[in-house]
């Protein structure tokens, strides 16, 4: 879902985002900040990070962290955050490092795991293409090549999406529950 920061419209924080005033430091203009009161996650979420420390939109990487023992990668696309699970469906490769793929997707917008080349809907989860054979040349090829073989019999199988929120004091809160995929 996409998430705007407080006083922001448009459906993102773009790169207009001012950095987070720190607790005694200054406000431009002068002055000490004042001490934000801090917000309340709502029920069913979970406070995964200040905005402060996501990457700057289409950066090289992701966002890890954890709420218990599962992981969660946050993705800055054009200023609208993504959250997906840590690690991919078809080898349990970590997502920090997904390609974002643009023109993909039932909003335009997909991920592709660099090791097998598996590719997301990032706004659903669905499967768009499953370890496709397609890896190039050298090594990087050969890998995918295998592994697509291994994995041909196997039924592709979605990675969890979660809905996202940046709260008035710069939390980002992510939904514990996986978004729901659509009906066919």
């Amino acid at each position: 879902t996409r998430c705007a920061a407080k006083g922001k419209s448009g459906g993102g924080f773009g790169g207009a985002r001012a950095p987070a005033a720190k607790p005694g430091g200054s406000k431009r203009g002068g002055g000490k900040a004042k001490p934000q009161k801090a917000s309340r996650v709502p029920e069913g979420y979970g406070a995964a990070c200040r905005l402060d420390q996501v990457p700057e939109a289409n950066a090289a990487r992701g966002f890890p962290f954890f709420f218990g023992d599962r992981g969660y990668t946050l993705l800055n696309v054009d200023g609208e955050l993504h959250c997906i699970e840590a690690n991919s469906t078809a080898w349990g490769y970590p997502t920090i490092d997904v390609k974002v793929l643009r023109d993909r997707g039932s909003a335009g917008l997909a991920v592709e795991v660099p090791l097998d080349g598996t590719v997301y809907d990032l706004v659903t989860g669905e499967v768009l293409e499953w370890c496709p054979s397609d890896g190039g040349d050298g090594m990087g090829g050969l890998l995918r090549k295998g592994l697509a073989v291994l994995k041909k019999d196997e039924t592709p199988k979605a990675i969890g999406v979660y809905d996202v929120k940046v709260l008035d004091d710069g939390v980002v809160a992510v939904k514990r529950e996986r978004r729901a995929l659509p009906q066919q």
